[in-house]
């Protein structure tokens, strides 16, 4: 009896586990602005963005709209082209509203670059070890299962 409420269990949880991973991944990606491209570099020189940061790497733009303060994302195809198509617009901008009026920095466009890409080799390490461990969880499973039908222990 415990041995088919376990074998029971086990066909739950893991369907479980699939579908709670799939609606977190999800609900992550919701937030997600479909625009264009051209769009945001417009949004930047009409001074519609009041900061963003950019990862180099993986080329994840996070960007705040002037208009309501909430954060946007968005993936660039290439990074070295978004930061030649803004970065000397915003330098300038940000030293005319510095030469206007120093204190004023509500109006300045507040830009960081991120490398990213660097995983210490602990993390790169880790799927690895995950998919081993599965994959020995089921071996045993397995062998355990079928030494139970041969006769074996029960």
């Amino acid at each position: 009896m415990k041995k088919n409420l376990r074998n029971i269990l086990l066909y739950i949880v893991v369907p479980i586990i699939f579908i709670v991973t799939i609606v977190a991944v999800s609900l992550s990606t919701k937030n997600v602005d479909k625009i264009k491209y051209y769009e945001i570099v417009e949004m930047v020189k009409t001074n519609q963005i009041s900061e963003y940061q950019l990862n180099l790497y993986s080329g994840e733009l996070v960007y705040v709209k002037r208009a309501d303060g909430k954060q946007y994302r968005y993936t660039i195809a290439d990074p070295n082209i978004f930061y030649n198509d803004v970065n000397d617009f915003v330098l300038a901008h940000n030293d005319k509203i510095r030469e206007e009026d120093p204190k004023n920095t509500s109006a300045l466009i507040k830009m960081d670059y991120k490398s990213g890409g660097e995983t210490s080799w602990i993390l790169s390490l880790l799927p690895t070890v995950l998919l081993i461990g599965v994959l020995a969880f089921f071996w045993i499973f397995m062998m355990n299962q079928t030494s139970g039908k041969a006769g074996g222990k029960m």
